[in-house]
């Protein structure tokens, strides 16, 4: 559509803007100054978008006007001194029209260190709009000391995806100086996945760089969030989300234990190593942690940040590895870790939704994705495990809904941690961990139950059973042959994870409390059909349980707390989809990960284990099964790195030979 089209459009409010730009979507063409002449032209004011005005005392306020696979139209609504996190744009274009108030425009640069620090604001008065379409890290924000509301109109081609959020250094007084490397053509090391995984590693690699000979180590850790240390677990921006694992047994360190638990005394005057701490404040524990290891290593090694995506690895033909990244830029790196996370959740819907999606969240843990819900909304979330108390937290505590409905297959919410020592199971498990390729699971779980009801008539005997069973649970599997593991996982498998991963007992009695108001109610039942529309869905289930089994129930908002995927398909990780494609790794038959040898190397497709390439982490389920905990993953990265640095040693006499 040419400019001389736009100026004779004669319907220049909301509904004008979107068929406008519908039409622009239909011919693929976004261009910056096209977008501005189309938002001067429908000279929206903020009388015009009343409706779509909902202030909330937490937290800004995100409605959805419009939303399709091109672009998408939103309103914002700021009180005095609510701000959004620094993010970036991906690859969306981004149109902003203040429409009452005046905004505040923060411009970042990204350190060294992965921290984002202000370098200029900008005032953007009533009706001024600003259009952009770039890599640079901002936030809009509404000052402390405004007297009014802040709307904004704002409209992303296509719409943002997965854009980055950024950590903001707290201050630039008496910070100091953290010395991080410039990003290198080649390094020693390329972990690839910034969060507890890769940068435990990573942490660990710098530690051992006094061993290391010749010229310094050099390390590179890529995470393709704008965060390093949290991932997805420890990424959150609330407080009210805590760890399951109270601080004294969340250590970076094997051999330090208290080293969590200290840092949480000094950071934030915490004086109880047994409590159950915010996430956030163990992000950025791990954070710094390595940064601190980075600084007191530095004579000996470089560590260098990398916050960008990698797309595709290759072997070159003397070995390395060529790392090409999503702005461009590449790499070689004599040896690969891949620590990459979980990815988003799959759709459980389709095939069943009808109708638009403008009232459905897929992943609860995109940034500002529950930002639209308003006071007094009701919500339906599909799934009752860890993810679904999270995201209930986050409803009833930041966005005051009216009502919160589980929904899920069994209807089984995590059990309860007692704080009890765990029971030493080694006279049950041992016995039956040596009948080797003739165990059941059958026999394990007969076993659990005769020692869970031979316990002293206390609540919490079976918690210290459970507990107990962890230090064989991967001894266990990797006994199972695959059609008993194939059993743990049809049948099992969700009764195991509701007593392993269990809830602080703080949430566990707001969760109680709730449910007493009748605010949270819990449904076991299947999801039969989806019925939406722009304000509301209704969801048809057939019951587990009870009389009525064919029901209807609505809500304003429907939210996927199925729980993230495994990284190990090619549709699901551009890096995976590089590697399985020249049959370097491949994954296991039950879907789990990556097929990996006793070192944490992958197995290609002729069972081989591969040079230079290590596993670490979520992908290395197929093995272990216990392989998402900090426990376990920090004796993961302390072992690769101790094989990393035997391969180097080697890679250097043969290089210098």
């Amino acid at each position: 559509m040419s400019s001389t089209q736009i100026e004779t459009i004669e319907n220049r409010n909301l509904l004008g803007l979107i068929n406008t730009l519908n039409a622009l979507a239909s011919n693929e063409l976004w261009d910056v100054s096209q977008i501005e002449r189309l938002l001067y032209h429908f000279d929206l004011k903020g009388s015009d978008v009343e409706e779509f005005v909902h202030p909330n005392s937490r937290q800004y306020h995100r409605q959805t006007i419009f939303k399709n696979e091109k672009f998408e139209v939103l309103i914002m609504t700021w009180l005095p001194g609510q701000k959004s996190r620094p993010h970036d744009h991906a690859n969306s274009l981004c149109a902003v029209k203040v429409l009452r108030g005046s905004a505040i425009e923060d411009q970042f640069e990204i350190a060294p260190d992965g921290f984002v620090e202000r370098v200029d604001s900008t005032e953007l008065a009533q009706e001024e709009i600003i259009v952009s379409k770039d890599a640079s890290v901002h936030a809009l924000r509404n000052s402390a000391s405004s007297d009014s509301p802040l709307v904004t109109l704002h409209v992303y081609c296509p719409p943002l995806g997965n854009f980055r959020c950024f950590e903001e250094r707290r201050s630039t007084e008496d910070v100091p100086q953290i010395k991080i490397g410039p990003t290198p053509k080649h390094t020693n090391v390329l972990v690839i996945g910034g969060g507890f995984s890769g940068s435990i590693v990573a942490a660990n690699l710098l530690n051992r760089s006094r061993d290391f000979k010749g010229d310094k180590l050099t390390v590179t850790v890529a995470e393709r969030r704008g965060k390093i240390g949290t991932g997805v677990a420890y990424g959150t921006p609330t407080e009210e989300h805590l760890l399951n694992v109270p601080a004294n047994r969340m250590s970076a360190w094997p051999d330090r234990p208290d080293d969590f638990s200290t840092w949480a005394f000094n950071n934030k005057g915490s004086s109880d190593p047994k409590g159950f701490l915010p996430r956030k404040w163990y992000g950025e524990y791990i954070r710094e942690t390595l940064l601190r290891v980075a600084n007191e290593r530095y004579e000996n090694a470089r560590l260098s940040l990398v916050l960008d995506e990698v797309v595709r690895v290759q072997r070159d033909p003397n070995g390395t590895w060529d790392v090409q990244f999503a702005s461009g830029q590449s790499q070689t790196a004599d040896a690969l870790v891949l620590a990459i996370g979980h990815r988003p959740p799959s759709d459980p819907f389709a095939g069943i939704w009808l109708g638009p999606r403008t009232r459905y969240i897929a992943d609860p843990w995109n940034a500002g994705s529950l930002h639209g819900i308003g006071s007094r909304d009701t919500v339906i979330a599909l799934g009752s495990g860890l993810t679904a108390i999270d995201v209930v937290l986050s409803l009833f505590t930041e966005s005051d809904v009216h009502s919160v409905t589980l929904l899920s297959r069994r209807g089984l919410l995590p059990k309860v941690h007692a704080g009890t020592p765990p029971r030493d199971m080694s006279d049950v498990l041992m016995p039956l961990l040596a009948k080797s390729e003739s165990l059941k699971l059958i026999d394990i779980v007969r076993a659990i139950r005769k020692t869970i009801k031979a316990q002293p008539e206390t609540k919490d005997g079976w918690q210290r059973v459970i507990d107990g069973v962890r230090p064989f649970t991967s001894a266990i599997w990797q006994t199972l042959n695959d059609l008993e593991r194939q059993k743990f996982l049809s049948r099992l498998r969700p009764y195991w994870e509701v007593h392993r991963h269990r809830m602080p007992p703080e949430v566990n009695r707001r969760l109680n409390d709730w449910l007493l108001k009748g605010q949270l109610r819990l449904i076991a039942a299947d999801v039969n059909l989806v019925t939406a529309n722009h304000h509301a869905v209704e969801i048809s289930l057939n019951r587990k349980l009870g009389s009525i089994r064919n029901e209807r129930i609505t809500a304003d908002w429907v939210i996927n707390c199925t729980g993230p995927q495994p990284s190990n398909s090619a549709t699901a990780n551009p890096v995976i989809a590089s590697l399985i494609g020249t049959g370097i790794v491949r994954s296991d038959s039950l879907n789990l990960g990556l097929l990996t040898a006793d070192d944490g190397r992958p197995l290609d497709s002729e069972r081989r284990a591969v040079e230079n390439l290590w596993i670490l982490g979520t992908l290395r389920k197929p093995q272990y099964w216990e392989s998402t905990a900090v426990p376990e993953l920090r004796e993961q990265a302390a072992q690769v790195c101790n094989v990393i640095y035997q391969f180097l040693k080697n890679h250097q006499t043969q290089t210098s030979g």
